[in-house]
């Protein structure tokens, strides 16, 4: 699976691979894309932003979507993710990842984005 999320920042259209993106957090207005290569700032909304997005993001947190590929532990206490960024969260918005993320990992193969 291939894909981008096309977004402007002051004026520039960016393409913004899915495989690139760890996960979005949202501030206020502001939506910032951790990525592998840093960080893009915009201003935007969720629900703008969502229908963008394939089914390897997980909106389990009102301020969070995170890229599941790039989850790399995954418990009660804490989700640490590629880059060695850990969020903790309570058990609401744990156990809605935590359904999420094994739904998505129990696909064939056939649907997995290439390299994980």
């Amino acid at each position: 699976m291939e894909g981008t999320i096309s977004i402007r920042v002051n004026g520039k259209r960016y393409a913004v691979p899915y495989e690139e993106i760890i996960y979005m957090e949202k501030n206020l207005r502001r939506i910032r894309i951790c990525t592998k290569k840093g960080d893009i700032l915009f201003y935007g909304k969720y629900c703008d932003v969502m229908p963008l997005l394939d089914e390897r993001f997980c909106n389990c947190h009102r301020s969070y979507v995170f890229n599941m590929d790039e989850i790399r532990y995954l418990s009660e206490e804490a989700i640490l993710m590629s880059n060695d960024e850990t969020f903790r969260f309570g058990n609401k918005c744990y156990h809605r990842l935590k359904r999420t993320y094994e739904n998505y990992i129990s696909e064939p193969e056939r649907n997995r984005p290439q390299g994980t």
